[in-house]
C-alpha cells in the first residue's frame, strides 16, 4: 500500500496529517472538508455535558473536523484512544471498557506485525508498523506516556513482534492479546472466541 508522505501534529485535541510541501493551515482546510474515516478519527473525549458529545463525552461520529479544531483539548485524565472507524461496532463498544490501573487503553485494528485503519467498506486504508504507531501516540493528547493494554487482535502472539516492538519504541511496558479480541457491547472483552487466548505482558527493552 502507498502511504503519502509527511507527518502528524495535534491541533486542539485531534491529530492532523500535514502532506509534505503542505502547510498547517492547507492541512487543516482539507481535513475540514472531509468525513471522519481514515487515521485520526479516535475518540476524542472531554468532560463536562455538551451538545456535540454523547454521555461519556465523546464526539459523536458526524462531528465535523471544524467542530473538532474549535473545542477544547482532551481533558489529562482521559486514558482511551480509539483508532477505529466511527461506523466500526468497535468505535460504539469501546467507550464501555473499563480501565485497568497502571495501563492506557488503545484499540486499533492489527496484528502480530503491525496496526491498520480501516476505511467505511472496512478495507485497509493505512498500514503502521510498531514504530510508525509509536510516532502517533507520541502525538495523541488521550495518551500520557503510561504502559499500555493494546486491545488489537493478535498483537500479542509469541511468534509476532508487535507488542514487543511498540514497547521498545515508546519505553513502557505492553499489554496484548494472543487471539482476536471480541468486545462487547457492555465494553466486556475476550481473547478468542472462546475466550480461549490470554493477556501477555511485553516488557520495554
Amino acid at each position: 500500500m502507498k502511504k503519502e508522505k509527511g507527518r502528524w501534529i495535534t491541533v486542539k485535541g485531534t491529530h492532523v496529517f500535514i502532506k509534505d510541501g503542505q502547510t498547517v493551515g492547507e492541512a487543516i482546510e482539507e481535513m475540514k472538508k472531509r468525513p471522519l474515516t481514515g487515521p485520526e478519527n479516535f475518540a476524542i473525549m472531554k468532560k463536562g455535558n455538551s451538545t456535540r458529545t454523547d454521555s461519556q463525552g465523546f464526539y459523536r461520529a458526524n462531528t465535523s473536523y471544524a467542530e473538532i479544531l474549535s473545542m477544547p483539548k482532551a481533558e489529562e485524565s482521559i486514558t482511551l484512544s480509539i483508532y477505529v472507524n466511527s461506523n466500526d461496532d468497535v468505535y460504539r463498544y469501546a467507550k464501555n471498557i473499563t480501565p485497568i490501573e497502571g495501563y492506557e487503553d488503545q484499540v486499533i485494528h492489527g496484528d502480530k506485525y503491525g496496526f491498520e485503519i480501516r476505511d467505511l467498506n472496512d478495507n485497509v486504508s493505512s498500514a503502521y508498523t510498531p514504530e510508525e504507531f509509536a510516532e502517533i501516540l507520541k502525538e495523541d493528547p488521550n495518551y500520557h506516556g503510561g504502559n499500555i493494554r493494546l486491545i488489537s487482535c493478535s498483537s500479542g502472539v509469541e511468534d509476532g513482534n508487535a507488542a514487543q516492538a511498540l514497547a521498545d519504541a515508546l519505553g513502557v511496558d505492553v499489554l496484548a492479546p494472543t487471539k482476536d479480541v471480541f468486545i462487547c457491547l457492555d465494553g466486556s472483552m475476550k481473547v478468542g472466541e472462546n475466550n480461549e487466548g490470554r493477556w501477555i505482558l511485553y516488557k520495554k527493552r
